[in-house]
């Protein structure tokens, strides 16, 4: 008999546990926590896959300038930085960006 009380004792605080935690969800401020957390999850969703467009990005116009720069060190004989800093000042005195002067010079030799 008294497993019985004690197993009917522990179904009615379960429920009564249950009845709380539900109500807990349902209030005001629960539902505000959760629309805050859903909202800051698309944030970070969003600046995550901008951050993951950026770095390919960055990847891909670095490939280009390393061509670039295989090629002046080819052509002219340069060493490395040699031909990094001839690409950095065409792009200082042009204006233009390194990675569009570098496209520029890859899509010529590829032409020919």
């Amino acid at each position: 008999m008294d497993k019985e009380r004690s197993m009917v004792d522990y179904s009615d605080r379960l429920s009564e546990g249950l009845a709380v935690l539900h109500d807990l969800l349902l209030s005001e401020e629960c539902q505000r926590i959760i629309a805050l957390t859903s909202s800051n999850n698309t944030n970070v969703r969003a600046d995550s896959t901008r951050l993951v467009q950026e770095l390919s990005e960055a990847l891909e116009s670095r490939a280009v300038i390393d061509q670039a720069r295989g090629m002046l060190m080819t052509r002219l004989a340069y060493d490395a930085d040699e031909a990094f800093d001839l690409l950095k000042k065409e792009s200082q005195s042009s204006n233009e960006k390194m990675i569009v002067i570098a496209q520029r010079m890859v899509d010529s030799a590829t032409r020919i």
